[in-house]
């Protein structure tokens, strides 16, 4: 009985919706949810330009995450949003309050296993409302061409960012070490752990000539007194929690990459843009996945990756 109710409840919201605002009866729409840091608002944006390009339709985002709740997996630390602040080339149209409402309670659409790709969530000329997430890559391949000129960073950097960049550049072996730990201890991804990034730094010395370390973590006191002992490394100690864009930007502009199982790395490795760059990866990004099975559905297919037991 409740769900009959909760049925004809929102049939008749629906039906108010399209009354109120008759043209969208006619003009389908999708809804992308937003939500989480920095580099997961680049793939949700991401995600409804390749809808846009492959379904016609119009494509608006839901930012209300962000009033809503704004936190960290742990619930601890705040995210914001800033993908228009950072990156003034990627254009949001926001969806209204009412048609969020509407569309996330109706047109709900999402994924039973966010690794496989399902060729129609980009296709289909429905209305829908994209909740939950979309690992794969091929979700964004066909707007991969536009990722750089969409994802030029707007940035002021303070003296010290200067100072580390021109570091960065003056090195003709920069290898930007991302050393993603803190709301990541116990999720579902988990944590890269030591003897990865030990295993990984000694990879890229041996393919490179004197390589030097730029390790960006968001848990730096344990980067410093897990790898103190290695003399070509810099510790980047700049920015806080709230400014991790500097870090990726200070990141791209290396030549080489070792990341951690997060797409903020993921973004930096894919953003840098030396021809002759050495991506190195752990071999899973998630506890689910404990053989890896799903790596290249979100990593370019030339990465290296070292077998990693997430946390151990």
């Amino acid at each position: 009985m409740k769900r009959l109710i909760k049925l004809i409840y929102w049939r008749c919201i629906t039906i108010l919706f399209f009354v109120l605002h008759p043209k969208r009866f006619f003009e389908k729409t999708c809804i992308v949810m937003v939500d989480g840091g920095m580099a997961s608002q680049m793939r949700q944006y991401l995600l409804g330009c390749a809808v846009a390009k492959a379904s016609g339709i119009k494509v608006k985002y839901d930012l209300s995450w962000f009033e809503r709740c704004g936190m960290d997996i742990l619930g601890q630390e705040s995210r914001s949003y800033v993908l228009e602040k950072i990156f003034p080339s990627a254009h949001v149209e926001r969806a209204g309050k009412l048609e969020t409402y509407v569309y996330r309670n109706v047109f709900w659409t999402s994924l039973a296993d966010p690794n496989v790709y399902d060729p129609n969530v980009l296709i289909s000329k429905k209305n829908r409302y994209l909740g939950g997430y979309y690992r794969n890559k091929q979700y964004i391949y066909n707007v991969r061409d536009i990722e750089r000129e969409i994802f030029t960073f707007n940035v002021s950097l303070c003296d010290e960012n200067t100072a580390l960049l021109d570091k960065i550049l003056s090195e003709k072996n920069s290898v930007a070490v991302h050393m993603r730990r803190g709301d990541f201890i116990g999720s579902v991804h988990d944590c890269t752990n030591e003897k990865y990034f030990q295993q990984a730094m000694d990879l890229l010395s041996a393919k490179t000539i004197n390589p030097l370390f730029f390790i960006f973590s968001n848990d730096i006191d344990w980067a410093k007194k897990t790898f103190a002992h290695r003399k070509v490394v810099y510790f980047l100690e700049a920015n806080d929690i709230d400014q991790g864009y500097f870090d990726m930007y200070l990141m791209s502009r290396c030549k080489h990459f070792i990341i951690s199982n997060s797409w903020f790395g993921v973004w930096a490795a894919r953003l840098g843009a030396d021809s002759e760059k050495i991506v190195i990866c752990p071999h899973t990004f998630f506890r689910d996945d404990p053989e890896g099975e799903h790596l290249y559905d979100i990593v370019d297919e030339d990465w290296i990756n070292i077998k990693c037991d997430l946390s151990k």
